[in-house]
Parts: C-alpha cells; sequence; structure tokens
C-alpha cells in the first residue's frame, strides 16, 4: 500500500501509530503468537544515517531476523559465504540475505505475513557521508527513490510472506512510478488527503491550543454593538475562523502558528495580531499558486519578520551555522544554548549572542530541552536536529522562497573552518583541550573543510587556508583528539576516518578551487602526521604511563588497520605498515592485551555492519 499526502498532514503520525499498535497486539478480536511488524525504516532529510538507502536493507535484514528467527541462521551462512557482501550493491544484498534465506527455509507458503513500514521515502536523498557500501549508484534523489521502490518490488514479486506500507509526499516521479507496471498490480493507493475532515482536525487543536494558552492571560475586554464591555474569550471566533482558514487543513501549519504564540517572552494576543494583520495584502505572494507549502512559506517569513532589524544580520548568520553543524549536536544531549556557545567561541561572537540573535523563533527551533518532545502531524522522526521540521530548512535554503532571508551555507563552512584552526593553531601535546570548542574544532574541521569551496576568484584565499593548516601541529591535534572520551555518536565519521582515506576519497581533496599540488601536499603532511601520532601512543614509553582503554584510540586504530588491510596489495605490504609494525611490537606483552581486544571488538563490529 502506497499512502500519500503533502508535508505535514500525519503521515509519520499514522506510520508510527500502526507500528506501535500492532507491536502492543493485535486488534480486538484476533490472536497472534507471532510479531506482526516485520521491520521499520524512516527516512528523514536532515539525518546524514537515514537520507541515503545505505542502511536500508541491512536495516530491514536486522529486523527481519528478530520478527522471524529462523531467518538468523540462513542469513549467518550466507554472509559466512560471502564476507564482502555488506559492500556489494543493495540488489546483491536484498537477493543474498533477504530473498535467498527465505527460500532456503523451504515451505514459506507456512509463515505468517509480516508488515514492513517505510516511511519519508521523498526524504530519501543521495548523501555525501562516506560509506563502506560500494556506492554503485551516483543518481539525483528522483533515482534514488525509485531505486528503493525497485528493491521493495524484488521482494514482492518473490512471493515473501511480507507486506509494505510505503508513506510519502505525492512527488511526480513516485506517483508516476506506483501507476506503472509492475508496481500498478500489486499497490493499493491511499491518499490521506483525501480521507478526513481536515479543516475539522485543524479546528479541534487550535480550539484546544489555544484554551491552554487562554489560562495564562487575562481576560480580552471588548465592546458589543450597544456599547456595553463585555469578557470575550481570546483569540475570539473571528480570529479563530480566520487562521483556520489561512492553514488550509494544514496541521504542520497551525502547530507551528501555536509555537509561535506560546513565547514566554512575548505577548501572545499581539503575536497572533500580527500575524493575522500584519502583512500587506499587496505584497506579493512567495510562489504563485496557493498551496498549503505557500503559506506555511509565508508563515516562515512572518516570524523571522518579528526579529528586531539589529538582530537579523546574527539571526541569519545562526541558522547558517546551525544547519552547517546539524550532524554533530544532538538536542538529547546538548540544549541549543550549549551548542551556541561553541558556535559563538567558532564564529568569533560575543559569548549569549547567538541565542539572543534566534530567541524570537521559539516556533521553528528546539530552544529548550522541554521542546524536544514530537508533536502529533508534525512529521518529526528524529531528536537529531534543532529545526523543529525539514520545510523550514527547505525554506531557507531556497532563495525564492525565503527571499531576504535565505542563507549561504558556504559562509558559515569558511567561517566555522576558520575558527577551527585559529582553535587547534594552539593545541600541543601538553595543551589542555577540554574546552568544548576546541574538542568539538578538533573532530568537526575536516568536515568544514570538505563543504568550504573556493571560486576561482577566491584561490589566494583558499591557499592560506593551506598554509594555516600545514602549519598546525597536526599530529598534536590527532593525539589529543584520539585521547577524548567516546562523547560522541559511533556512527559519525572522525577526523580519522576522512583524512586518513586514499587520495581520491581523502576528505582533504573534495575542496575546490585549489590547486592540485597544494592538495596533495597537504594530504600527504596529514596522513604522515596521524602515522606519527599513532606511532607516537602506540611507543611503550607512552603506554607505560598512559592508559588508553577509556579513549576513543583503540575503535580508531582498529578502523585504521582495517583500512590498511583493505588497500593492501599483500600481506607482506600489510606487514610493512609503520603503524602495524608498531603494534605487533607489543603483542606479546600481556600488559596491552587489553588494547588489543579492543582493537578486535572494533574491527569485528566494522566486519558486521
Amino acid at each position: 500500500m502506497w499512502v500519500h499526502a503533502p508535508a505535514g498532514y500525519g503521515k509519520t503520525a499514522v506510520a508510527g501509530t500502526v507500528a506501535d499498535k500492532l507491536e502492543l497486539g493485535p486488534p480486538e478480536g484476533y490472536q497472534l503468537d507471532f510479531n506482526p511488524i516485520g521491520g521499520t525504516f524512516f527516512f528523514w532529510r536532515t539525518s546524514t544515517e537515514r537520507n541515503n538507502p545505505t542502511r536500508f536493507v541491512i536495516t530491514l535484514v536486522h529486523q527481519l531476523a528478530l520478527s522471524i528467527p529462523e531467518l538468523t541462521s540462513k542469513i549467518g551462512e550466507a554472509v559466512d559465504q560471502n564476507p564482502m557482501i555488506l559492500r556489494k550493491s543493495l540488489e546483491l544484498q536484498v537477493t543474498k540475505l533477504i530473498v535467498e534465506p527465505f527460500k532456503a527455509l523451504g515451505s514459506i507458503e507456512e509463515i505468517p505475513n509480516r508488515l514492513v513500514i517505510v516511511d519519508g521515502l521523498d526524504e530519501c536523498i543521495n548523501s555525501d557521508q562516506e560509506s563502506r557500501v560500494q556506492k554503485k549508484y551516483a543518481e539525483d534523489q528522483e533515482k534514488v527513490q525509485i531505486r528503493i521502490l525497485d528493491l521493495i518490488y524484488t521482494l514482492q514479486a518473490h512471493k515473501l510472506p511480507l507486506s509494505f506500507l510505503v508513506l510519502s509526499r505525492p512527488e511526480p516521479w513516485i506517483k508516476r512510478h506506483f501507476e506503472s507496471r509492475p508496481l500498478r498490480d500489486v499497490t493499493e493507493v491511499l491518499d490521506l488527503y483525501e480521507v478526513g475532515d481536515h479543516l475539522d482536525d485543524v479546528e479541534k487543536f487550535l480550539r484546544a491550543e489555544f484554551a491552554r494558552i487562554a489560562k495564562s492571560l487575562d481576560p480580552l475586554i471588548s465592546e458589543d454593538t450597544s456599547g456595553e464591555e463585555v469578557d470575550e474569550e481570546w483569540p475570539g471566533e473571528t480570529n479563530l475562523q480566520m487562521l483556520i482558514s489561512r492553514t488550509g487543513g494544514h496541521i504542520l501549519y497551525a502547530a507551528t502558528v501555536m509555537r509561535h504564540l506560546d513565547d514566554p517572552h512575548e505577548d501572545p494576543r499581539q503575536r497572533l495580531s500580527d500575524l493575522l494583520h500584519g502583512t500587506s495584502p499587496t505584497e506579493k505572494p512567495v510562489i504563485a499558486h496557493s498551496t498549503p507549502f505557500a503559506s506555511l512559506y509565508e508563515l516562515y517569513r512572518q516570524i523571522l519578520k518579528t526579529s528586531p532589524e539589529a538582530n537579523k544580520p546574527v539571526m541569519a548568520e545562526v541558522l547558517q551555522d546551525i544547519l552547517a553543524l546539524k550532524t554533530y549536536f544532538d538536542p538529547k544531549i546538548d540544549p541549543l544554548s550549549v551548542a551556541m556557545n561553541v558556535l559563538d567561541r567558532l564564529s568569533g561572537r560575543s559569548p549569549g549572542r547567538g541565542m539572543k540573535a534566534i530567541r524570537g523563533l521559539h516556533a521553528l527551533l528546539r530552544l529548550t530541552p522541554e521542546q524536544g518532545k514530537v508533536e502529533a502531524g508534525a512529521g518529526m522522526k528524529t531528536m537529531g536536529d534543532y529545526l523543529i521540521h525539514s520545510a523550514f530548512v527547505e525554506f531557507l535554503q531556497n532563495p525564492e522562497l525565503s527571499r531576504e532571508f535565505a542563507i549561504d551555507g558556504r559562509k558559515s563552512f569558511k567561517r566555522l573552518l576558520s575558527g577551527c584552526l585559529d582553535s587547534m593553531s594552539s593545541v600541543t601535546l601538553d595543551a589542555n583541550v577540554d574546552a568544548h570548542h576546541l574538542r568539538f574544532a578538533l573532530r568537526a574541521w575536516p568536515t568544514f573543510w570538505a563543504h568550504t569551496l573556493w571560486a576561482s576568484s577566491e584561490e589566494e584565499e583558499g591557499l592560506t587556508q593551506v598554509g594555516r593548516l600545514m602549519s598546525t601541529d597536526l599530529m598534536a591535534c590527532f593525539v589529543q583528539f584520539l585521547s577524548t572520551e567516546p562523547d560522541m555518536s559511533e556512527t559519525r565519521l572522525t577526523p580519522v576516518r576522512m583524512v586518513y582515506l586514499p587520495d581520491n576519497a581523502n576528505v582533504l581533496s573534495q575542496a575546490r578551487g585549489i590547486p592540485t599540488n597544494s592538495i596533495q601536499g597537504l594530504i600527504a603532511y596529514a596522513r604522515s602526521s596521524f602515522e606519527v601520532a599513532m606511532i607516537h601512543m602506540l611507543s611503550p614509553e607512552i603506554l607505560s604511563r598512559t592508559s588508553w582503554g577509556a579513549t576513543i584510540f583503540p575503535a580508531e586504530l582498529g578502523w585504521v588497520l582495517w583500512e590498511v588491510w583493505w588497500n593492501r596489495s599483500s600481506t607482506q605490504h600489510y606487514m610493512s605498515h609503520n603503524i602495524v609494525k608498531a603494534l605487533y611490537a607489543l603483542w606479546s606483552d600481556p600488559e596491552h592485551q587489553e588494547l588489543f581486544g579492543r582493537v578486535k571488538e572494533t574491527q569485528d563490529k566494522i566486519f558486521s555492519s
């Protein structure tokens, strides 16, 4: 089944509700002795782990093995027979890890049917995230999304005991693929927008929210036609109906308005009045045709306009920084105020200036930990982002929509890269790197480098940054980074994993506008600095007075050994590598067996995932 609707009409709420209800137990009157959910995958545009197809198949394989235990041994046998299967194409993974294990069970018609839920198909896009899976594809997002549908059809065509619930926006290419054979013959289509009374749903939501906010307000005094004062419950029926009409039944619009009004620092009555009456009727609309997106984008612009003029340049700068850093902070761990402290320091702003500039964006950003709850219909799938919904990202990055509020991410990457290099210039082997902004700089600088593109007219600026990096003690920076505790997600790429790759995949080679010979020299310097850092940390003298067990060093060492092995020309070539030689020189010392154990554990994880 394909369920489609525009953004904000509750697709994710439907997917989550179906999954939760089936996980908790079958509908009344039914008895099941198995879990009817085979697997779920929620694509999410701004999550580097869920905005591309890389993890789709392997996640489904893992969940099917949990739901149907008989598959576990068959999948294990498939991996044993082809240990490199996880580096192969997704199509081959589907065949070897799902289709063939099912067939190996024999009578699959006796296996109860399982439901697989795939939400947010339209948010599956290509990512610049490094992947250990061979990238057969270099498609645009349309082709990637169609590829997922073809993978699903492959499973259906083999008549496996699987049913699929796919939810997405009605993008033309997705709609066209579902309407074409062979998917047309096996798919039931549901237009979520057509099946409900959305204006009624929005009205119920707005009345409940207004009643909640009104409890904290003094009664609004007005006059009736006789001139006598009467109490009127805010916001008044006229304003309520005007707002309902503007939403067009779009729950995301309504939820955004209520977040904007529910700001403890502002008067909600004045804010509502500004929204309803503050835009000139002669102002040119954001886009020519009237759609829920047009009204939502106009609402974004109205909210941004409420910021004081003096704050707007800094507000734009902060929004640039937040988009640049959305994969490095998590509101579950770091409130936005903590992230802002780092951003202010690296961007050269005075402490607290960033939070002050965005204080009025309560409706669009998670300014406090309390805003972490997921609201029904808001389209949220993850907490890994400070922006409340993805439509705001699209708005900011499209100048035709955001106009004067459009942001240029390139400026942010340049500014933050410069701030990281400033911080790293003082790092030595003996330096104290406990400051949050400094630890962040040691981890994040390669990402900003990769995203900083210098135009041909900016070659001199690019060469200046190369010179700054070459004059930085990268060996000390690597040692200090590797000595930190593993307090960040293991799935995120680290400087080690970005800088130590071969030349064609090395993150330092991804910057544009800098002469090739300068880039090659920089890569050679970074790789040699890293090798010296590793050998330094493996030296008996350092190990005799330092314990690396509680740091990220063993995990990164395990990854590097795997990378060296994968790119070896022979076993002899592997054994002659400087890091390998330094490690094996310690092999016979029982004091270092814990380190070897941690390294092997990491290699096993890499091999299995």
